[in-house]
Order: C-alpha cells, then structure tokens, then sequence
C-alpha cells in the first residue's frame, strides 16, 4: 500500500468478499472458493455442491460455534470470519443457487 507518506507491505494477505445488498450469492464464484479455503482439507465432499446444499444447516451450526467449543469448525483450524459467515447465510437465505 502506498501513501504520501510512503510504502507499507503486509506479509499475510487475506482476501474477504463481501457481496453488496441485492447481489445473488452462487456457490461455484462465491462459496465453493471459501469451503475449498477452510473446508475441503477434511471434507473433500464440501467441493460438491449436492453434498453443501444437503449439509447447509449442520455447515452453519458448526462455523457459528465458538473456536473451541464442540463440534467447532473448522476443527483446529482458523474461524470464519463475520462477514464470511453472512455470505453463507445469504446464499442459503438466496435459494443456495449453484
């Protein structure tokens, strides 16, 4: 990033998607990338969009938990984020469209 009062580089770089109201969520350009990011490791299923739309409400049960708890997920890994996790509920609230 650079300003007028110089440069700065950040080593770690996270990309966060955050979809604008009434922008369709699809989970092939939206939802797939973010499951293949946290997900896929463990649950090489989650790639599917068959096996997320019938998993969609256990999948969003075990994000919301707190790192931690039981049946927190991903499992050892690092949470989702906020805005993350509301793509996610908006894609479900959406229709789940592929």
């Amino acid at each position: 990033v650079s300003s007028s009062s110089g440069t700065v580089t950040f080593t770690n770089v996270f990309t966060i998607v955050v979809k604008a109201p009434g922008t369709t969520v699809f989970f092939q350009k939206d939802i797939r990338p973010m499951l293949q990011q946290y997900c896929t490791g463990c649950h090489s299923n989650y790639s599917d969009y068959a096996s997320v739309k019938k998993d969609i409400d256990m999948i969003l049960n075990r994000i919301q938990r707190l790192p931690g708890a039981v049946g927190f997920m991903p499992q050892g890994g690092q949470a989702l984020t906020q805005a993350e996790i509301n793509l996610i509920k908006k894609w479900k609230d959406e229709g789940m469209a592929d």
